[in-house]
């Protein structure tokens, strides 16, 4: 297998992974509402470490942040970048520490 096809077969994981994910986030939603948005996404961050190394799990990490503030964050009257307010930010910085330490620790593995 060439290094091209190895490293789209990683990134292919990761992405899968983390619709994956967002879809279950999605299914969940009647039951969670708009609290933990970014609770499916861990293990996705898990799966694409442990399959594609760390730039791959990384790439799930800011998808996946992302495609949550989105679907579950962002509401309609604020701007794409309008966190929320002092919970925006706190929710952002805890979900990029966990998943860096996913990352982290699945990269040691």
């Amino acid at each position: 297998m060439t290094i091209l096809r190895k490293f789209l077969l990683r990134h292919a994981v990761a992405l899968a992974a983390t619709a994956a994910a967002l879809y279950l986030r999605l299914l969940l939603n009647p039951v969670l509402g708009h609290r933990l948005p970014f609770i499916t996404l861990y293990a996705s961050v898990a799966v694409a470490v442990w399959f594609g190394g760390w730039q791959a799990a990384l790439l799930s990490a800011l998808l996946g942040y992302a495609g949550a503030y989105r679907l579950f964050v962002r509401t309609e009257t604020g701007s794409p970048l309008d966190l929320g307010g002092a919970g925006g930010v706190t929710g952002l910085l805890v979900y990029l520490a966990s998943s860096f330490i996913v990352i982290f620790l699945g990269n040691g593995m």
